[in-house]
């Protein structure tokens, strides 16, 4: 018995070994992704005068997160990050006149970035 003590023993030592040298390793985590507060300043200052909580134009609001990712009101009432990536109709309707031009480059980079990247609302809710 005592010996069977001592090799159950050694097995959970030599597990927190393998967890502390896991643990130990160093990672290039690379940046952080973008997060609606990244996002957002930019949708305020563009997107908001028109796409505003009182009578948003076409319906659709960027007030908040959770309004900026509903399904926008169009026959196929698609979520507007999704799917993530650059077809996403929150992407897709700055190619058409009314909106083109609103966004400089970086900002629509940050914007297809975020939708891209799952278009998280903060860092808490990721595991990095």
């Amino acid at each position: 018995m005592n010996s069977l003590l001592w090799h159950r023993w050694g097995f959970v030592m030599a597990l927190g070994a393998l967890v502390v040298v896991g643990c130990t390793e160093q990672r290039d985590l690379g940046s952080p992704p973008l997060v609606f507060d990244d996002v957002n300043p930019i949708l305020e200052e563009s997107c908001v005068q028109c796409h505003g909580e009182t009578d948003p134009a076409a319906g659709y609001s960027v007030e908040d997160y959770w309004r900026t990712i509903r399904c926008i009101p169009d026959p196929e009432g698609q979520p507007a990050t999704l799917p993530s990536d650059e077809t996403a109709p929150i992407l897709a309707v700055l190619e058409q006149p009314d909106h083109a031009g609103l966004l400089d480059t970086s900002e629509t980079e940050a914007l297809t970035t975020w939708v891209v990247e799952g278009a998280m609302p903060s860092l808490s809710l990721i595991h990095i």
